[in-house]
């Protein structure tokens, strides 16, 4: 009589164990399904994708902090020029300095000036491209300002190491902020998230059985096991993955106090890249709604920590930005948790009103 009950309970245990995975199964199909879609789709429905920012001009080196700066249109920046606040990078990434620039306003034509007559600058801009441990990058509409034999590569390496320009291009903004007749604002991050998705086919190097086997033919040279060598050196090609689009998208969002407009966006896209940049005051419904998702996810845990001396395909690569620190992950794109907080990234910033915690609303500020 126990027997029986024994192979019911079992069977019943079986049964109830593969109507689980079934339903695990299909619930990530459906999510993946629907990440697929989204990803595809207007990252910010109803909001067509925009022409800014009007210019960057960037400074950047192996051993130089980087300093960035962003022409946007004055009436989305709310201010003729705002500095942002970064936390530290990890070593060994350098630190970085932000600046908005109100597109056409006379704080943009004094930045212009000064960089059109900077030694440094003018040293690269009028002579062949040499290597160096410095670049000077600038586009977007800036690059009609430039000499016309750097015009279309807006890429340029210095002569110098990038330390006085830097340094001077920071004064020229530092004076800026000080005049009376310029609107100024600093905004302090307090929360944000950079996701870089690529999805792109890419040669896998043997994994540690193929390994061994190659160690053990190299050591059986006696016998003839060429076909077996070659295949256990044989790189083997991983296909994209199919839940998303082989577009690369950025996606970027942040919170932060001292805004001096309650939202700003940035979507635009081409054949090879999607971007969505959103930046949203402390205060509105939009960054509750936000701050909740970076606690439910910890998306700082992901994976792990981003090493730039190594290569990883087919990876999404997570920065999550404190006050105090920035934390950068590497994370496979089979990660569930992942699909999990980008799905939900994503419903949130499709979400159709500020009473729902969704940005287009704002945006119209």
């Amino acid at each position: 009589m126990k027997r029986p009950l024994l192979l019911l309970l079992l069977l019943a245990i079986l049964v109830a164990g593969g109507i689980a995975l079934h339903a695990r199964r299909a619930a990530a199909r459906d999510r993946d399904r629907e990440l697929a879609e989204r990803l595809a789709g207007p990252l910010l429905p109803g909001v067509p994708d925009a022409g800014e920012p009007l210019w960057n001009v960037t400074l950047t080196g192996k051993n130089l902090a980087l300093l960035f700066i962003r022409g946007v249109a004055r009436e989305t920046l709310g201010a003729d020029l705002i500095r942002q606040t970064a936390p530290p990078w990890p070593d060994p990434l350098p630190s970085s300095s932000v600046w908005l620039v109100g597109a056409g306003t006379p704080t943009a034509s004094r930045f212009f000036e000064s960089l059109l007559d900077d030694p440094d600058a003018r040293a690269a801009w009028e002579s062949a491209p040499v290597s160096g441990r410095a670049f000077l990058v600038v586009n977007g509409t800036a690059t009609n300002l430039l000499p016309d034999n750097v015009r279309e590569r807006g890429f340029v390496p210095l002569k110098s190491d990038g330390a006085g320009l830097r340094e001077r291009l920071l004064s020229v903004l530092e004076a800026e902020s000080a005049r009376a007749d310029v609107s100024f604002a600093e905004e302090r991050l307090t929360a944000g998230v950079t996701i870089v998705l690529t999805n792109h086919p890419y040669d896998e190097e043997p994994g540690r059985f193929r390994r061994a086997v190659g160690w053990c033919c190299e050591r059986l040279d006696f016998l003839p096991l060429d076909s077996l060598t070659d295949w256990a050196s044989e790189e083997r090609t991983t296909p994209p993955d199919p839940t998303f689009p082989l577009k690369t998208h950025v996606l970027s969002l942040d919170i932060r106090e001292g805004r001096a407009a309650p939202c700003r966006m940035h979507q635009s896209g081409d054949k090879t890249m999607r971007q969505l940049e959103l930046s949203v005051d402390a205060s509105a419904p939009l960054a509750a709604a936000f701050r909740a998702l970076l606690a439910k996810h910890r998306p700082e845990t992901f994976g792990r920590r981003y090493n730039p001396e190594k290569s990883d395909a087919n990876r999404a690569t997570v920065t999550v930005l404190f006050p105090d620190r920035v934390e950068a992950r590497i994370v496979p794109l089979a990660d569930a948790r992942l699909r999990a907080f980008l799905l939900d990234l994503l419903r949130l910033l499709a979400t159709p009103s500020p009473g729902a915690d969704g940005p287009h609303a704002e945006s119209a500020e």
